[in-house]
């Protein structure tokens, strides 16, 4: 059991107390109640004082609200006053339109009335509930009449204290000379009902809590304190309406005390109650989070430790703060103190500077940056290592530490020299292989041609009759086949010559146009043969491009070879162009059988053959496409090829335009 008089004691109870997720939240849970407890019974005691404020604030709120109120509506009838003196009204029809909107703005006027230079009241708006007042005499009421005299003296607004209306109201009028011309012309006359008016001024909170008395002078204007009611007045005021003073008593009513002294304390108990329970709620997920935050710091360290790279942090001076084991095995196997140290302090002067660079720059940038470099370790030796730098940002964005991972590239550098010397091998097989299928197809070539000639003179009988019809039929299959196989080598040739860049191009301007038509009427009869119809939509003047004339027709006539050779009879091979600001693109379309999406992936590769189909002929052995590719492409232009089961093909290549040409 500890003492309190131990040292150590407060320590100890510090580190034991954050593992009390429920302990340590309930007991501040209990004073913070406790604390509110006590501030509610201080609140009860001082809380007449405080109503006694709030009587005060809220009353002479009231009185200037109602002085607004009022103001604003006599404002309204100077308004109509003024509009009337710059366009007279000469009709009851014009004044009621323009009082209209009056009482649309403010539905509070009892009536607006117009009275004649002898104080009798000709025209009422509105008539409804106001027709008592019609033809009314104002000279014949003591109370009016002294107030229609004063206005008419004084050319200004004039209201009468509290007076009995016409309309059996009690209320208060407001006269507004009316002059023309230096002549008397009439007054408007506005009326109130006092108790509508003063009601719609205040809030309704007011009359449940307080009772008013407003008097103008020794009138009562507004009383709302029952016979028999006690309580004293709180406060007093007075208002200033038009020329008249009216004062303004409140009084408390006699609930008022302890329906307000009740909910404010029990709302200060409640409150501080939930607040005590939220902030123990808070505070036992934090001390959760916080044993978390402690478990994955934990797994976060073992991780690092097991990394296969060495770690390090440093602040932002460059000074080390952490290292993972691999580290101090690499550079530090004795363990040295290294918190507070910089590079300086361990590496040799040279890699110190260049870790320094890199790090300033990690600083400058605020990016993560990756190079390879030499690591010297302890033992003297170097090995070659993959470094990488990283910035830490703190919740402001300001760099606060930097990251360092340090990874061993010896193993991988010795499996790229292995995957190198592979990939030379197999550079040199596949030259090795074009050399061979070069000189092979050299050497067919010289008794091929031999085998076609003599066929060809047996076929043509050049030098008499050779007998039997059988001979000459199976002469011309020799020729036929011969001729088909020698087209198979030149192939052959065509592709072993460009993998080996031995296929030289004599690069010149070329017409297009003057080229596609030169292949198109190539093989016009092979189209016309298998009942395809060839069709020619490409512009008369296409733009010159730069190439092979040789090469060029190769590539169209393959494409158009492939395009009848793969079509049913009836289908149709379509040729058009189309240009864009620096190229020209011929298009061959076919509505052919189409190629599969499985060998579209690889249709342009050597020995590819795109074409299953038994109704088709099937010459050669894939290699058409492979060169066209490869001759395209020595043209810097582009092979685009678009195909569907069934639907067709289009076939699409683009050229760079002449450079004189986009200069111009």
């Amino acid at each position: 059991m500890y003492r309190v008089s131990d040292p150590g004691f407060v320590s100890r109870l510090l580190t034991k107390l954050p593992r009390h997720t429920v302990i340590v939240p309930l007991v501040v849970t209990l004073i913070m109640s406790s604390c509110f407890i006590t501030g509610w019974a201080i609140v009860r005691y001082d809380e007449r004082i405080m109503i006694h404020e709030e009587t005060e604030h809220e009353a002479r709120h009231f009185a200037f609200v109602l002085e607004s109120y009022i103001a604003t509506r006599l404002a309204l009838a100077e308004q109509l006053r003024n509009e009337w003196l710059l366009h007279p009204i000469n009709s009851e029809a014009e004044f009621l339109k323009m009082m209209e909107s009056s009482h649309e703005l403010f539905g509070d006027f009892q009536a607006i009335n117009w009275v004649n230079p002898d104080g009798i009241v000709e025209w009422i708006s509105p008539i409804e509930e106001n027709e008592p007042a019609r033809g009314l005499d104002i000279m014949s009421l003591p109370v009016p009449s002294q107030v229609l005299l004063k206005a008419k003296e004084t050319g200004k607004v004039q209201l009468t204290p509290p007076i009995r209306l016409a309309q059996g109201d009690d209320g208060f009028v407001a006269y507004l000379p009316i002059d023309r011309d230096g002549s008397q012309y009439g007054f408007l006359n506005v009326v109130f009902c006092t108790e509508p008016l003063i009601k719609a001024a205040a809030e309704e909170d007011l009359f449940n809590n307080f009772k008013l008395t407003i008097r103008d002078g020794d009138r009562i204007i507004y009383n709302s304190l029952l016979s028999g009611e006690s309580g004293g007045p709180v406060f007093k005021t007075t208002i200033q309406v038009g020329d008249r003073t009216w004062e303004i008593l409140a009084m408390k009513a006699d609930n008022y005390m302890s329906v307000r002294s009740s909910a404010f304390g029990e709302m200060i108990l409640i409150i501080g109650i939930l607040i005590s329970l939220v902030v123990g709620y808070l505070l036992r997920i934090a001390m959760v989070h916080q044993q978390m935050l402690q478990a994955n710091d934990k797994v976060f360290r073992t991780f690092i430790e097991n990394s296969p790279s060495a770690i390090l942090l440093k602040d932002a001076k460059g000074r080390y703060t952490y290292a993972n084991s691999l580290w101090h095995q690499w550079f530090n196997p004795k363990g040295d103190p290294i918190i507070g140290k910089t590079v300086h302090d361990l590496f040799p002067p040279s890699h110190a500077d260049a870790i320094d660079a890199e790090e300033a720059r990690v600083l400058k940038q605020g990016e993560a940056i990756e190079v390879e470099i030499q690591s010297p370790l302890a033992n003297g030796k170097y090995i070659p290592t993959l470094l990488q730098k990283f910035p830490i940002y703190d919740s402001k964005g300001e760099i606060i530490a930097i990251a360092g991972v340090n990874t061993d590239l010896s193993v991988r550098n010795a499996t790229e020299a292995k995957l190198r010397a592979a990939l030379a091998k197999a550079e040199e097989a596949n030259k090795s292989k074009s050399k061979f299928l070069a000189t092979m197809s050299h050497e067919l070539r010289t008794p091929l041609n031999a085998i076609i000639g003599f066929s060809d003179i047996l076929h043509g009988q050049y030098f008499g009759p050779v007998g039997k019809e059988k001979y000459i039929e199976y002469a011309r299959d020799i020729h036929e086949s011969g001729q088909h196989l020698l087209s198979l080598i030149d192939n052959v040739l065509d592709i072993s010559a460009i993998e080996l860049g031995k296929r030289e191009l004599s690069m010149e301007s070329l017409s297009l146009d003057e080229l596609l038509a030169e292949c198109i009427k190539s093989v016009q009869p092979r189209a016309h043969s298998a009942h395809i119809n060839l069709i020619q939509a490409t512009p008369s003047k296409l733009p010159l491009v730069q190439g092979d004339d040789t090469a060029m027709k190769q590539i169209f006539l393959n494409l158009l070879t492939n395009a009848i050779k793969f079509s049913y009879p009836g289908d149709k091979v379509l040729v058009y162009a189309e240009a864009s600001d620096d190229t020209v693109s011929i298009v061959i379309k076919d509505t052919g059988s189409g190629i599969s999406t499985a060998v579209m992936e690889k249709i342009t590769e050597p020995f590819i053959k795109g074409h299953k189909d038994s109704d088709i002929t099937h010459e050669g052995v894939g290699l058409g496409l492979s060169i066209v590719k490869s001759l395209v492409s020595a043209h810097n232009g582009k092979l685009d090829i678009e195909s569907q089961i069934g639907v067709g093909t289009k076939v699409t290549v683009s050229f760079p335009k002449l450079q004189k040409q986009l200069a111009a």
